[in-house]
């Protein structure tokens, strides 16, 4: 009885520290960009899963096609500046085949797939 109790919780940790893979070998790579940059985009999950192996945490998971799509625009005269991170649909495949070799299939956006 008490072993079924134990197995159906999981706990995510964003940012662990020295010692708690003790209390949670799953980790989430966190909230990266709807893009292919290297420096917050799909990319920067494959070195996120390995640096965390190497930490001891061989549980991994992130986000399928990134965080959220975002379109903002903000006028400061005299320039308008437009931001649109806007999740593609190759963005999405590429993301759930890297996806395949983690722990956890999720996606951010829960259930929402208009326009990936």
């Amino acid at each position: 009885m008490m072993t079924s109790l134990l197995l159906s919780y999981l706990f995510l940790y964003l940012h662990p520290f020295a010692g708690t893979g003790k209390y949670s070998v799953m980790n989430w790579s966190g909230d990266q960009n709807v893009d292919w940059t290297y420096t917050d985009g799909l990319a920067t999950t494959i070195p996120a899963a390995l640096s965390l192996g190497l930490s001891g945490f061989g549980l991994n998971h992130f986000d399928i096609g990134g965080y959220t799509t975002l379109v903002a625009e903000r006028t400061v005269w005299p320039v308008t500046v437009k931001l649109q991170l806007t999740r593609s649909e190759e963005l999405f495949i590429r993301g759930a085949e890297l996806a395949v070799f983690s722990s956890v299939m999720r996606t951010h956006e829960g259930i929402s797939l208009c326009g990936f």
